[in-house]
């Protein structure tokens, strides 16, 4: 198991747009175009009171250019999975439906 600091900022940058800021346009900018659709979509169902969760990345395991990270929002410990793939040497969040 590797750790990447620059996968975890990326992980860091589009959870933070995501869960702290609902900034879903600046999440699609780390993340694959299939993540940006899926972005918008999720856009359109972001409640305010939702806005403002912290978030605490656990583990970053890398498997040659995949990589997965591990963590949680808020005070729920519940562990959530972030996949990430390597695009023409970025680092970019890829989200499955």
């Amino acid at each position: 198991m590797l750790v990447a600091t620059d996968i975890q900022d990326v992980a860091e940058k589009f959870i933070k747009a995501v869960y702290t800021d609902q900034d879903f346009d600046a999440a699609a900018e780390y993340g694959t175009e299939s993540t940006a659709a899926m972005l918008a979509m999720a856009k359109s169902f972001a409640k305010e009171e939702d806005k403002g969760k912290t978030f605490k990345i656990i583990n970053t395991e890398i498997d040659e250019d995949k990589a997965v990270c591990t963590y949680t929002i808020g005070d729920d410990e519940s562990e959530n999975k972030l996949d990430l793939v390597k695009v023409d040497g970025d680092w970019k969040v890829e989200m499955k439906k």
